[in-house]
């Protein structure tokens, strides 16, 4: 599996857990859905690769286009993104559960703690590394346009700190899971 690959695994194994009896179930909208019983393993390897197309699709397709139209429509990003985010938002989730359509529901849920773990595994300590890095220089450069900024500048950076800082604790902490799991 390449690094390419991994990462997209990733995106799709917290949707995916294992109950007591061994049966494979499928949460569409991770840790905020209930658990769909999957019937078998063949069903399980399609729902996994359609939602990894969708999510590649999401991030290689639409998100690049989206930047692009913003661009010449000379829109404010930040309105622009929050639109198309949440557009894409409601898209991606309900593909995903349309992948869920037939399957019978439980009442198993899948943990946060459960869910990260999923996508540690998945992503091996090289990309939580790789992760971790990227998301510190971002915190780091969001702390100097707070302390270099004007007004604007100083918000946006706030902004950056608080995203970037909280994923780089994440990743901090999946990394030191991922080498007990």
């Amino acid at each position: 599996m390449n690094a390419f690959s991994r990462y997209f695994d990733s995106l799709v194994a917290p949707l995916f857990k294992t109950d007591a009896e061994g049966r494979t179930l499928y949460f569409p909208a991770g840790v905020l859905s209930n658990g769909r019983r999957v019937p078998d393993a063949a069903t399980a390897d399609m729902i996994r690769s359609r939602a990894r197309r969708a999510y590649m699709v999401m991030f290689l397709v639409m998100i690049p286009a989206l930047v692009v139209v913003a661009m010449v429509a000379q829109v404010r990003v930040w309105v622009f993104a929050a639109v198309a985010g949440a557009i894409m938002g409601v898209a991606q989730n309900a593909y995903l559960f349309l992948l869920a359509r037939g399957l019978p529901k439980t009442q198993e849920k899948m943990s946060i703690g459960d869910a990260y773990r999923q996508q540690a595994s998945a992503l091996g300590r090289a990309w939580l590394t790789a992760l971790l890095v990227m998301c510190a220089v971002f915190a780091v450069v969001g702390m100097a346009m707070i302390v270099v900024g004007p007004g604007d500048v100083k918000l946006a950076g706030l902004g950056v700190v608080a995203l970037f800082g909280s994923m780089s604790a994440l990743f901090a902490w999946q990394r030191s899971m991922a080498a007990r799991i």
